[in-house]
């Protein structure tokens, strides 16, 4: 799902944004504010990159 990004200004369509949620087996949803920072600090944020770009392409 691509949630679109508008200038203030104009309200003019600027870019997108893929919405990323993680649905884990036995924890259900889980934000990305929770697993966001941790897959940074991890340094996999950038397979996680790559994956939803493949995903919404």
């Amino acid at each position: 799902m691509f949630q679109p990004q508008r200038t203030l200004g104009s309200g003019a369509l600027a870019g997108a944004e893929a919405l990323l949620r993680w649905r884990h087996p036995r924890w259900g949803l889980v934000s990305p504010a929770e697993f966001i920072p941790i897959a940074e600090q991890s340094g996999s944020i950038v397979a996680i990159d790559f994956w939803v770009v493949e995903q919404v392409a």
